[in-house]
């Protein structure tokens, strides 16, 4: 499924699983859910289920269809409770936008040097709602010195821009 599939479509729920099968964990200091080697799973108000997940292979943040079999590895996220969706006043997506990344693959032996091999990919997508709120998923992991920055390995959802900005994850 393609990304801009998305717009006009209507949330109805969400589910998080992380590597060891829980919901991740949310950072209060940062503002940032953070799921270490995680997917996400929404279920639209179609009834359509959709996983969203990191797939370096292919993309980057890459969304496919699912079946509602899926949810029962998840552990569903009540968006009105939850920190990041409950900033969110309607569920309605108007449009995503993709930012996008590079990542390192490999080196290329040269005549005189190696030169890094890099991949471009979807590294950030912004989920723009109905009334203009934003949701901003990375690929990101929080470092020893409790920063955010660039990883394959974990995906991070923040609802301020300045989040993602200041972490050089969107420009």
């Amino acid at each position: 499924m393609k990304w801009v599939d998305l717009a006009q479509k209507r949330i109805k729920s969400v589910y998080y699983s992380d590597e060891h099968g829980q919901f991740g964990a949310y950072d209060q200091k940062l503002g940032v859910h953070l799921l270490s080697y995680g997917s996400i799973l929404l279920l639209l108000d179609s009834g359509e289920w959709l996983s969203l997940e990191n797939d370096d292979e292919r993309e980057g943040l890459t969304l496919f269809h699912a079946a509602a079999t899926m949810a029962e590895g998840f552990h569903q996220i009540p968006p009105k409770r939850d920190p990041i969706w409950s900033q969110l006043s309607d569920l309605t997506l108007k449009r995503i936008e993709i930012y996008l990344g590079q990542f390192l693959v490999g080196q290329a032996e040269g005549k005189s040097a190696s030169k890094a091999i890099r991949k471009t990919i979807h590294a950030s997508i912004e989920l723009v709602f109905q009334h203009g709120e934003s949701l901003f998923i990375s690929i990101a992991e929080i470092n020893e010195n409790h920063e955010l920055e660039q990883s394959l390995f974990g995906l991070a959802l923040y609802t301020r821009r300045e989040t993602g900005v200041l972490y050089g994850l969107i420009p």
